[in-house]
């Protein structure tokens, strides 16, 4: 049988102030951990796991020593404790039917911080359609997540797409350099983990935009600058390819 890995990163060091105690404990148990300063880092060198244990002494303790009632790992962790026996000195820790997300969603909800969380993986297995990855964003109202596979997909032209129909695009594109800077500073942006999806709204018709906007800092304050928003509906029906000649306007 094929090994098969998901070799994961949260990308963002999580400040000891900003995460629980049995936040911490049930995320150890999920992934790898390291100090980091004041700060802990998450990762998972082969898998994360999903099945754990801990004593019923350590959550317990960790409840108490959690503040925050309302959160996810608080309402898993209280109710695993009143479905197993009161005798019960090992707690097993089944993880499948919630996910590590949403104690780091809790995380980003309370720090002062962080505005968001990424957390990439791997897919590694002996086999062709065994490769690949995926990448989340955690902020405060969403999770946002998107495979190798869902995006190659979307990549690959349908065979009624506009870029199928309108034939082979120009070899040279003149794309401005104000353009090309915006679109550098994207990738630096994705490449830190700092790009988030904010919904707006349009300046001059007052629709929901979804807008593409790089995360940075002033001071203690965050910046979200926007970038762009996501084509709506179907993108082919929205923009054309580039074309091999453009339309002289002094010819007509």
């Amino acid at each position: 049988m094929a090994d098969y890995f998901e070799q994961t990163v949260v990308q963002h060091s999580i400040p000891e102030i900003d995460i629980t105690r049995l936040e911490w404990l049930l995320l150890s148990r999920i992934f790898n951990s390291e100090r980091d300063g004041q700060a802990c880092r998450f990762f998972a060198e082969d898998n994360p796991c999903t099945i754990g244990h801990a004593t019923r002494d350590k959550l317990v303790k960790a409840i108490a020593l959690s503040s925050d009632r309302e959160s996810t790992a608080h309402r898993y962790v209280t109710e695993r404790l009143a479905a197993v026996s009161p005798d019960a000195v090992e707690i097993d820790l089944d993880l499948t039917g919630t996910s590590g997300e949403f104690f780091l969603q809790d995380v980003v909800k309370r720090s002062q911080t962080l505005a968001c969380i990424s957390v990439v993986a791997a897919f590694t297995r002996m086999r062709p359609h065994g490769f690949g990855g995926m990448a989340v964003l955690i902020t405060a109202d969403a999770i946002r997540g998107k495979s190798t596979t869902t995006s190659s997909r979307g990549a690959c032209p349908r065979p009624d797409s506009t870029a199928m129909r309108e034939g082979p695009a120009r070899c040279a594109m003149s794309i401005p350099e104000h353009a090309r800077a915006n679109f550098q500073t994207l990738l630096c942006a994705a490449a830190e983990g700092n790009l988030a999806l904010m919904e707006c709204t349009d300046a001059v018709t007052g629709e929901p935009r979804y807008v593409i906007c790089a995360v940075g800092r002033d001071g203690a304050s965050f910046v979200f600058t926007p970038f762009g928003d996501l084509a709506d509906g179907n993108p082919f029906d929205v923009y054309l390819p580039p074309s091999d000649s453009r339309t002289d306007p002094s010819a007509s």
